[in-house]
């Protein structure tokens, strides 16, 4: 017995994730920027849970908007994850530079950071400084993103803990 699979309206579905993508941008802050992005991750985030759908239990309209829904959640506390990290990293870099503390631990801080950045790869050490200077970064955000943990293992392992 083979299992019915309902047909894809795909222009309806598309207009669905673009709902959900301005409906997001507005509610999450997001630059305006990320909404192309945004209803790609949306589409291809459904089209890999597709495969799940059970039209028994409901519509393919319905389950798009659950993908979509959870995609966009999803998406909006990346964003603001990686915003925290920027304000994070400028914060070290700005103790760093100005000096308003014990110069003790100023040194002490120097080195770590210089011990763990020269362990950084090339694209790591990109994110770190881009981070530093808060300026947007030309890569795509999920490859941001998985720089950004890299650098948080390094941080951790060099036993900087507050900045990992």
């Amino acid at each position: 017995m083979t299992m019915h699979r309902p047909a894809l309206d795909v222009e309806l579905l598309y207009r669905d994730a673009d709902r959900m993508t301005c409906r997001t941008l507005r509610a999450g802050r997001l630059p305006a920027m990320e909404r192309d992005d945004l209803r790609q991750e949306l589409m291809l985030d459904l089209l890999r849970r597709l495969q799940h759908l059970d039209p028994a239990r409901g519509s393919i309209g319905a389950f798009a908007q659950v993908c979509f829904r959870h995609r966009a959640q999803r998406a909006v506390w990346l964003q603001r994850r990686e915003a925290r990290d920027r304000h994070i990293y400028a914060h070290l870099g700005e103790q760093v530079s100005a000096g308003h503390h014990d110069p003790a631990d100023s040194l002490t801080l120097r080195l770590d950071l210089g011990r763990v950045l020269s362990r950084l790869s090339p694209p790591q050490l990109a994110t770190v400084m881009t981070l530093l200077q808060q300026d947007a970064s030309p890569a795509p955000r999920t490859t941001r993103h998985r720089h950004l943990q890299a650098v948080r293992a390094q941080l951790a392992a060099a036993g900087l803990q507050e900045a990992a």
